[in-house]
């Protein structure tokens, strides 16, 4: 992931100020962006906040740092590009009491890998050793789908050899920090 981020290599972090975006919370400057990902902000006193408070009130003098695939490639937008407690309404999230003893069967997980670099592998056959029977795995990186299939299932042979269950891993093509990319995800 830091390879990602800090190489120069697919999407980079920009820090720039936005007029349009002062007296937003953070959690709407979040919504506002259709192809970055917002990671925090550079305050007024130069002070960089990764994932501030959702309340968190932008100043005239605060920047948003992304991480986008170009600085040309992004813009704030008027408005908040998706309505948020809107989408809470219709999307409501389930939370999990954690029970005092765990007796229950491991239950499948999904995971989501976002971005691509050589790790990944290490990553997944981490995921896998750790994994129920019947977890997946999908991975949204601009790498060819192609190539990534490759890998994996040199991988699956590996895990298989040393006794560990493969889980399966859906690949999907698409920018890490593009909205619609996002919006492919099978998430539920």
């Amino acid at each position: 992931i830091w390879h990602e981020i800090f190489g120069f290599h697919g999407s980079e972090l920009y820090i720039e100020h936005w007029d349009v975006l002062t007296g937003r919370t953070f959690q709407e400057v979040v919504f506002s962006f259709e192809d970055a990902a917002v990671v925090g902000l550079l305050t007024a006193t130069g002070e960089a906040v990764l994932c501030p408070a959702a309340d968190y009130i932008l100043s005239k003098d605060d920047q948003v740092i992304v991480l986008a695939a170009d600085n040309d490639t992004y813009r704030a937008a008027a408005t908040c590009v998706q309505d948020f407690p809107l989408w809470c309404k219709n999307n409501p999230f389930k939370a999990k009491a954690s029970p005092g003893k765990n007796t229950a069967m491991p239950k499948p997980e999904h995971s989501l890998i976002v971005g691509w670099n050589d790790t990944v592998y290490e990553l997944v056959h981490t995921l896998a050793e750790g994994c129920a029977k019947g977890s997946e795995c999908t991975v949204l990186a601009e790498t060819s789908v192609e190539e990534r299939q490759l890998r994996f299932r040199e991988l699956q042979q590996r895990l298989r050899k040393n006794g560990v269950r493969p889980l399966r891993v859906n690949n999907v093509s698409g920018s890490p920090v593009a909205r619609s990319d996002l919006g492919k995800l099978p998430l539920s």
